[in-house]
């Protein structure tokens, strides 16, 4: 490392405190160089000194803290991880737009009904874009609003299982409302996400999603 571009008279130009890369071992090698060459006709500054010291602790104090919170997120992660293991195997209920009919000819979803709706179509499409059923509900009030569908098409024809896509409009005084809906899933195994530090719920179907998108437990 070539020192005489860091020291200007008994100066150290500390410009590179501010990047991660600059290490404490390379600050002490800089100081100790510019020791050596100082003028004995105009020593080096002490308290200048003393100033580049605190300014290199204050940088390694804030690399420590942020080495603690990243540990204590990933400690957090990994115990809320292993909570979660205890819903592997059932069946949560997700907020989607998605809707899988089992093998079992069955079908188990959701609407999140608002105040003042009293009637809800909810419209079952397949993978082609065709609506294929259109499965009508009364919401006598508002919250979740749990709904199955048999499998079957408008014309009682039974369909091939796997997910479709369904969307649900509330009917309040003459008035159309688009209303968010939510679908039953089994969990088969739950990760963490090392960048986000959320767990991740993997679902038939879906693949991976949040613990934000459980509306609840069954």
């Amino acid at each position: 490392m070539d020192i005489s571009n860091n020291v200007s008279g008994n100066k150290l130009d500390t410009s590179g405190l501010g990047q991660t890369q600059f290490s404490q071992e390379g600050f002490m090698k800089m100081l100790l160089a510019q020791l050596k060459m100082q003028n004995p006709l105009n020593p080096f500054d002490a308290s200048t000194m003393m100033q580049q010291i605190a300014q290199l602790t204050g940088l390694s104090s804030s690399q420590k803290l942020a080495e603690s919170v990243d540990a204590l997120k990933s400690n957090m992660g990994m115990s809320q991880m292993l909570e979660a293991t205890s819903i592997v195997g059932k069946n949560v209920q997700l907020a989607t737009d998605r809707l899988e009919l089992a093998e079992n000819g069955e079908a188990k979803g959701a609407v999140l009904v608002p105040q003042g709706i009293d009637a809800i179509d909810v419209t079952v499409t397949d993978s082609a874009g065709k609506i294929v059923r259109t499965v009508k509900l009364n919401a006598s009030s508002d919250g979740v609003l749990d709904f199955s569908w048999d499998g079957r098409d408008d014309a009682g024809v039974a369909l091939t299982p796997g997910l479709y896509q369904m969307a649900a409009v509330g009917h309040a005084g003459g008035e159309q409302v688009n209303i968010p809906t939510a679908a039953n899933f089994k969990v088969n195994s739950v990760a963490l996400d090392r960048n986000s530090g959320k767990v991740v719920l993997n679902v038939n179907g879906l693949g991976g999603v949040t613990m934000d998108d459980v509306v609840k437990i069954l």
